[in-house]
């Protein structure tokens, strides 16, 4: 399990996967990108919370082992926690994670973390045609779960045709990205952009910058 968050560093590369909570590795019952809470809120604005790229759907994806991006910003939160579910309810993955809020080791730069759960913990891989749901709870207060703020998101996979599967093999990182994005894969298409970007040297931050910047704009990353 890898959980990162974007960590204001020397160079824009860095800053978008780096460093984050506890240092970079290679990245990934209501409607889908809903939010509740009852009472409270650790979160000045709680609509800032969600999944990202948004969407009251489900995600498609061509991966076993699905890669998440969300977004959190600044919270007075306690804990996040994340469980993800097959399409029967049943439990693949839960992870409780204490947040410190130390400003050195949790700021960030756009608020996006990101988690895949690795394949070393014998999680059943996603099958084609069926769906995963990941919930996301931020917990602000332990003794008090009523204003807990949930999100959660719908991950179906699909399955590419041989042409695709060929262009894809035959293309650069880049030119991936492209195709997940021409072909209605933004959630893919991000998630390669960021284990891209982690791997530019410093001395292509303008470069990286302007991708990110194209990304925002064709997928409305950002609010």
């Amino acid at each position: 399990m890898n959980l990162f968050s974007l960590g204001q560093t020397t160079s824009f590369a860095t800053r978008l996967v780096a460093g984050g909570l506890v240092g970079f590795g290679y990245l990934i019952a209501l409607a889908p990108g809903a939010i509740a809470a009852s009472v409270g809120s650790c979160l000045e604005d709680s609509s800032a919370f969600g999944f990202v790229p948004e969407s009251k759907v489900a995600r498609n994806t061509v991966h076993a082992y699905p890669q998440v991006v969300w977004r959190l910003p600044e919270n007075q939160a306690e804990n996040l926690q994340i469980r993800v579910t097959d399409f029967s309810g049943q439990e693949l993955y839960f992870w409780d994670y204490p947040l410190s809020h130390d400003p050195a080791a949790e700021s960030h730069n756009f608020g996006l973390m990101s988690l895949q759960v690795p394949r070393t913990m014998a999680v059943t891989p996603l099958a084609v045609d069926e769906t995963q749901t990941w919930e996301m709870t931020l917990v602000c207060d332990l003794g008090d779960r009523r204003q807990d703020l949930v999100i959660n998101q719908e991950i179906t996979r699909i399955a590419l045709d041989d042409d695709s599967e060929g262009q894809l093999k035959a293309a650069s990182k880049l030119e991936q990205i492209e195709f997940y994005q021409n072909n209605g894969l933004s959630h893919d298409a991000l998630s390669l952009f960021l284990e891209w970007a982690s791997q530019q040297p410093p001395e292509s931050e303008v470069m990286v910058q302007q991708q990110w910047l194209d990304l925002e704009q064709k997928m409305g990353i950002l609010k």
